[in-house]
């Protein structure tokens, strides 16, 4: 696991978020304070470079386009959390419907775990920061 610095979680006066891509350029939004927020000057590539999708803590699930390599990555300070590889190329398939959950504010902490669901399949895989792999849950194995 790597960590840009210590910080445990996202500014929750950054809540809620809207993120959205026009063209090559990636915009974030505040909704309560209704203002557009800057963007670190890496954005653009990291996300350009990325397939991904958001979490509701604000951190990103980021899987490197044809590669195996698979981060969560906060877009406001660059912190990367490096998560198992996908080294069949299943987890995060394009054009597949996925929701990524955290089970911790931080997925620093040590007891969080990174879900992601298939939402077109009775298919999850889960893992902690730091592991080595990806564990495969389907449907006829948690009934």
């Amino acid at each position: 696991m790597e960590e840009a610095d210590d910080a445990s979680a996202l500014d929750p006066k950054l809540a809620s978020l809207l993120l959205f891509g026009h063209g090559d350029a990636m915009y974030l939004y505040n909704m309560p304070t209704r203002a557009s927020l800057p963007r670190r000057v890496d954005v653009d590539d990291m996300m350009r470079g990325h397939r991904w999708w958001t979490t509701a803590h604000g951190w990103l699930l980021m899987a490197r386009r044809g590669s195996p390599y698979t981060l969560l990555w906060d877009p406001f300070t660059g912190r990367c959390i490096f998560l198992p590889l996908d080294h069949d190329g299943t987890i995060l398939t394009q054009g597949g419907r996925w929701r990524c959950l955290l089970t911790r504010h931080s997925p620093m902490d040590p007891t969080c775990v990174v879900l992601i669901v298939d939402l077109t399949d009775t298919v999850l895989w889960y893992c902690h920061p730091g592991d080595q792999h990806w564990v495969k849950k389907h449907q006829d194995q948690y009934l």
